[in-house]
């Protein structure tokens, strides 16, 4: 197993899906992106690839590369991915087609600079403080598919984890799930039809604690602030999945 491989998978399954709530939901960002269009493809060695679309006024990211791209970047290793995650070395992914059209990349750095002042900040308010929750939520689930999924050094801990859906999300707020069938972990932002585990935050603001490390979750269920129901077994493994996710892009 290669970390290298992890934070690739994490990057373009995980960290690109969350340029969608900054597009919609911060103003700044909103300026940058209301009237681009055109497609980015983003590709690492072992088929990783995902797609970032400027489209009416906002971003919509798609693993694959079935859409036709404006320009496409490759990494030429798992390891450049690492390097641009950790800021350090080289961390570049070069265009093999679409020049001209590389001003497009330099609007998806500056809604990146957005995006990473959001999740480095320490102390937000009201509705960065939501927003901010709401991405912390989609990384937290999201990730917790690619650990499962690429990192080879936590299987024990998966096989532990039974094939099912599990549903999370901030109540009134934002929703996700993840989908385990053998092998295989796969999330997605929304509710689903069904599931067998579900794990409710109570508000924005106990989310936030808890993906922050500031409230315990034991102590945060009996008063309601946090409602488990369901298979406690894939909650239980899949929060180990989530911190290890979280190490991953700290």
């Amino acid at each position: 197993m290669s970390e290298d491989l992890v934070k690739a998978r994490l990057f373009h399954y995980t960290v690109l899906p969350l340029f969608e709530e900054i597009a919609k939901k911060d103003k700044e960002a909103k300026g940058i992106v209301k009237d681009l269009s055109g497609v980015i493809k983003f590709s690492a060695p072992g088929g990783i690839a995902a797609q970032v679309e400027f489209t009416n006024g906002g971003i919509v990211v798609t693993p694959g590369s079935e859409k036709k791209s404006s320009i496409s970047l490759r990494f030429l290793t798992h390891k450049v991915v690492s390097n641009m995650l950790a800021k350090k070395g080289f961390g570049i992914p070069l265009p093999y087609c679409g020049f001209t059209k590389l001003g497009l990349t330099k609007k998806f750095e500056k809604v990146g600079d957005i995006l990473d002042k959001y999740m480095s900040t320490t102390d937000p308010k009201g509705e960065a403080k939501d927003l901010v929750a709401t991405l912390l939520l989609y990384a937290a689930v999201m990730g917790a598919a690619q650990v499962g999924q690429a990192d080879e050094s936590i299987a024990d801990i998966v096989k532990k984890i039974p094939d099912g859906i599990a549903h999370v999300e901030i109540k009134g707020g934002p929703s996700v799930y993840i989908v385990k069938e053998g092998k295989n972990f796969t999330a997605k932002k929304g509710r689903p039809d069904d599931y067998n585990a579900y794990l409710g935050f109570k508000n924005f603001d106990i989310a936030y604690a808890m993906f922050t490390n500031q409230l315990d979750l034991m102590a945060a269920i009996p008063v309601g602030d946090i409602e488990l129901s369901g298979s406690l077994a894939i909650i239980e493994q899949l929060a180990v999945l989530m911190e290890k996710a979280g190490e991953y892009l700290e």
